[in-house]
């Protein structure tokens, strides 16, 4: 016959640590969840953009970088995705076939950089 050993936690300890548990999911699931509207907002904020002249580059170089690539809170391959999806035409052509990765980030902003000058 086996004898099982079952610790008994006394309902006060269970209680509280179902407390403790609850709020510490309660603090990491708001945080995912600001994460996921400030993505959403940078996703709505970027829109398409044919850069076909100068002016537009302009434009769309000084709003990318003030909301993407100064935002310490976006990684280099987020900031990759962010640059795919707002280009479109030959800007977007210039980087399709570079791979989306953390290094491969600036390699293509400063190649649409460079384009653009």
């Amino acid at each position: 016959m086996k004898i099982w050993k079952v610790n008994i936690m006394p309902v006060n300890n269970l209680k509280t640590s179902i407390i403790q548990q609850y709020h510490v999911r309660k603090v990491y699931y708001k945080a995912i969840m600001q994460k996921m509207r400030q993505a959403q907002v940078l996703t709505k904020i970027i829109i398409k953009t044919a850069i076909s002249e100068s002016s537009d580059w302009l434009q769309f170089r000084d709003s990318f970088e003030s909301l993407i690539n100064n935002n310490s809170r976006i990684t280099n391959v987020q900031r990759f995705h962010y640059l795919k999806r707002a280009l479109q035409g030959e800007a977007f052509e210039s980087i399709a076939n570079i791979q989306v990765t953390n290094d491969n980030f600036s390699i293509a902003w400063e190649l649409l950089r460079s384009l653009k000058h």
